[in-house]
């Protein structure tokens, strides 16, 4: 049977005979490698904003995350558990040995407040917060989130990265990672911790598998608030120390960079000269 031939996919481009046909079509396509790199620290959501390619523009440009460790139980404040009442004061039995909670002789103790719906949301909030539950109808409150183990370092990990054993980015590296920055020369995740380490340590904030480049700042409230923001020699110093590194670690990594390490090294050593000369 004779051969059929088919005919191009739409926006098929034929393969280039010479070295100035290849030059000449692959322009475009270079033009767009540079476009990327510089576009690539801008915010998409003042991009989406401007062009509206989604179906819902979001409003939000900022995140703030107050996780507030050791405060006031959930059970004492959003989440109405009127069980507790009932079972008040009761062993926990055999409760304890599935929930990793440790003796069965622990009792129930329910909460010393009472709760009751407020807003127009109808939304459970004890007596504890008077104030806060005026603002009942602007709070979201999640309760879908349950881990399974008593285990603070593991409960923190599933809050901050959503795997209890870590190793995954966290909340912030996220937002980072998919919002960008409107300020390439100041971190666009800090920490306000005031050297304060939860259960599970830093990589409850770390970036993970993500580019180091995204994984926290910390700040602190008291004393320098960054280590050696203040440069120890003059601007031109560092830059041609970090001009040298550059050097040495691009010749380093021609061996092989498997998971992009020294290129975050880099990124992390630029960001770090850039925040100090903006401060």
């Amino acid at each position: 049977m004779p051969r059929v031939y088919r005919s191009s996919c739409p926006g098929s481009v034929s393969p280039a005979r010479t070295r100035r046909e290849f030059l000449k079509k692959s322009s475009n396509g270079f033009g767009l490698v540079a476009l990327a790199g510089l576009m690539g620290n801008r915010s998409y959501a003042g991009f989406v904003e401007t062009t509206g390619q989604q179906h819902h523009v979001p409003r939000a440009k900022h995140v703030i995350f107050l996780f507030m460790d050791g405060g006031p139980s959930h059970v004492d404040t959003f989440d109405y558990k009127p069980a507790l009442a009932k079972h008040d004061g009761r062993e926990i039995g055999d409760f304890g040995r599935v929930s990793l909670s440790g003796n069965p002789k622990r009792v129930w103790l329910g909460s010393p407040w009472n709760f009751a719906q407020r807003g127009q949301s109808g939304l459970w909030v004890s007596d504890l917060l008077p104030y806060l539950s005026e603002l009942a109808d602007e709070i979201c409150v999640v309760r879908s989130m349950v881990g399974r183990s008593a285990l603070h370092g593991q409960q923190n990990y599933l809050l901050h990265t959503g795997r209890e054993i870590g190793q995954a980015p966290s909340l912030g590296s996220w937002i980072s990672y998919g919002l960008g920055t409107e300020n390439e020369n100041l971190p666009g995740y800090v920490i306000l911790n005031n050297d304060w380490i939860p259960n599970g340590g830093l990589e409850n904030f770390s970036s993970a598998f993500l580019p180091a480049s995204h994984g926290a700042t910390q700040l602190r409230a008291r004393g320098a608030p960054v280590d050696n923001i203040v440069p120890a020699e003059g601007l031109s110093t560092q830059r041609h120390k970090l001009d040298l590194l550059r050097t040495q670690d691009r010749d380093f990594a021609t061996a092989g960079d498997p998971g992009g390490l020294i290129e975050s090294a880099i990124q992390n050593y630029e960001s770090a000269f850039r925040l100090q000369t903006s401060i």
